[in-house]
């Protein structure tokens, strides 16, 4: 089992348009693999949001890097780039990995079975995109825990 990490953020303001919740990027001298992403919205009115996963070929930027934990607290730092709520959104490639229809009153929480999870290779990349624009803004809060191992 390799290095498990946690980032999360809070108290985020949607918008009212498409932007990359999480970028995770590994770096060239680890792979990655995401065991948790966990999204909750402070509404009182329901909408369906639409969260995507894609692999991206280039960061997004616009919004705030992430500050990574080790679960370990003796662990070492991470290698693993994290950014969140990112408005200038990364480019992607390839087909949608996953696409999940987001209740904002319930929390979204992805526990993948083992054989679901998402891998990165060295230097590879994916985000959590927010893919259809909310009709009304909403304030935001999520996460994601990954391993490093290589």
């Amino acid at each position: 089992m390799g290095r498990l990490y946690s980032a999360s953020f809070s108290a985020v303001a949607s918008g009212t348009s498409i932007k990359d919740l999480i970028e995770i990027i590994a770096a060239s001298n680890v792979s990655v693999i995401v065991h948790e992403v966990h999204l909750s919205a402070e509404s009182v009115s329901d909408e369906k949001f639409l969260i995507e996963f894609h692999a991206i070929t280039a960061s997004g930027s616009g919004g705030s890097a992430a500050t990574e934990n080790p679960i370990d607290p003796g662990g070492a730092a991470a290698d693993t780039a994290v950014e969140f709520n990112n408005t200038t959104q990364a480019t992607k490639t390839g087909a949608i990995i996953r696409g999940i229809e987001w209740s904002n009153l319930i929390p979204f929480e992805y526990y993948p079975f083992q054989e679901d999870r998402l891998v990165l290779g060295g230097s590879g990349g994916a985000v959590i995109e927010l893919a259809r624009a909310p009709v009304a803004g909403v304030d935001l809060a999520g996460g994601i825990v990954w391993e490093e191992f290589g």
